[in-house]
């Protein structure tokens, strides 16, 4: 019996999950979607998104450090070989590709539990695999883990679960607007739009707190995620630190405030 985990990109599944894996007792299977390597004529963050080549060494090494670290566990990686949302073009129909890998998937592999992004900080790539996960696998088997680092900013946790018409108990801050204005995860959107998408999910989301009766509930497992070893994990994705984190410094910084991993089950 395999658990199925479902990456998006090449640093999704362990970001969001390296302490779950490093205490896991089985085998495993990390699926990521998108990692088709493209000419890299881009600059600043985008080359760095583009080097595949490099990515994909960072992820054998970060898995490797996860079994170094858990000797329990058995780790098969499968690479798709999609282009990412960012260099494929707006009509290319990936949509049924992803299908057929998923169904290939169902059918070859005893699976036992299947872990997929949320979709938390509205990516599309994570979005349409969440969204074809659910059309694909049984709801019973399936859970969503909270996409790291989108999901330490409480604006973006509380968003997704209001579009996904999930019961809620927190609310939003003004806090939580600046601590999503200053991210830099965001700092290559133009600030405009960043003022825009921020002051529009803090609007909706007011709205939908107050109208939340009729929600979805579901179950959250929470899991402690120690930031040293959290860290010497997902430091192997090296190329990624600058364009998502800034620096190692701000890295640890974050590990250290929203040290832990989440992952949920809704109810029908």
């Amino acid at each position: 019996m395999y658990s199925l985990i479902l990456s998006p990109h090449l640093d999704d599944a362990l970001y969001s999950m390296s302490s779950f894996l490093c205490n896991h007792y089985g085998d495993v299977i990390i699926v990521t979607l998108f990692t088709r390597e493209v000419e890299n004529d881009y600059q600043g963050h985008y080359a760095l998104y583009a080097d595949m080549k490099t990515r994909k060494k960072e992820d054998v090494s970060a898995i490797k450090k996860i079994e170094e670290m858990n000797m329990h566990i058995r780790i098969k990686m499968i690479y798709l070989d999609l282009p990412d949302q960012i260099f494929r073009s707006k009509c290319s129909h990936i949509e049924e590709p992803i299908y057929d890998a998923f169904h290939n998937l169902h059918d070859t592999y005893e699976i036992s539990a299947i872990y997929c992004p949320l979709g938390i900080g509205k990516h599309y790539d994570h979005i349409l695999t969440h969204n074809i996960c659910k059309e694909v696998f049984h709801a019973n088997k399936t859970f969503f883990y909270y996409d790291y680092p989108y999901c330490t900013l409480n604006l973006n946790v509380q968003t997704r679960l209001n579009q996904l018409g999930l019961k809620q108990s927190d609310t939003i801050h003004c806090s939580d607007m600046y601590n999503h204005y200053i991210c830099p995860i965001y700092s290559s959107t133009p600030i405009i739009f960043r003022i825009f998408n921020i002051l529009w999910d803090s609007l909706t989301g007011c709205f939908q707190f107050c109208n939340d009766d009729d929600k979805t509930k579901f179950t959250t497992y929470s899991y402690y995620a120690m930031p040293e070893d959290k860290y010497k994990i997902i430091s192997r994705y090296s190329s990624q630190v600058k364009p998502i984190f800034k620096d190692t410094t701000n890295l640890k910084h974050i590990l250290r405030t929203y040290n832990k991993e989440c992952y949920i089950k809704i109810h029908s």
